[in-house]
């Protein structure tokens, strides 16, 4: 049978679950300009949602299929290292209107990279090695920022902070 902490954790995803299909209804509220070809601004988070159920009613199957579950305990995802990667990614999306998307996506990945990198090798390696996983991220930041704002046409943010 099930034990106390796989309910947990079935209960759990259920509750992401309906928290996602919501979301997901919301992204259908946004109207679309007709001279908008890209699907408008909801298309890229309703493709997100659309993954993130399937991968949710996935893992329940696999939970219910096997009636034995790992030991679920949520403070786990606050400790080490997906505390910081979580807290990181709260400050991201908190910093996107005030800063903009480009300067906080380029400070989010230079932190976390580099925090995991060190994390999981011992430290940051080498200055060659830091300067290139660095130069990556930047190229990564400004690539997206370019593929979304000028290929697509989605408006991202620009902040409000040093205007």
């Amino acid at each position: 049978g099930f034990t106390g902490k796989s309910v947990m954790e079935i209960v759990f995803l259920l509750i992401l679950l309906g928290a996602s299909v919501v979301f997901l209804g919301e992204t259908y509220r946004y109207e679309v300009p007709s001279y908008d070809t890209s699907g408008g601004p909801a298309m890229f988070p309703r493709y997100v949602l659309i993954i993130l159920c399937a991968a949710i009613i996935l893992l329940l199957i696999q939970l219910i299929v096997k009636k034995q579950g790992k030991t679920f305990v949520f403070g786990e995802l606050f400790r080490n290292e997906r505390g910081v990667f979580l807290a990181a990614l709260l400050m991201y999306v908190l910093l996107l209107n005030p800063v903009g998307f480009l300067a906080s996506t380029i400070v989010f990945l230079l932190f976390t990279v580099n925090y995991l990198s060190r994390q999981y090798n011992g430290s940051l390696g080498s200055f060659k090695n830091t300067a290139v996983r660095s130069s990556i991220c930047v190229l990564t930041a400004v690539g997206v920022n370019y593929l979304f704002g000028n290929v697509f046409r989605i408006m991202l943010p620009t902040g409000r902070m040093f205007w």
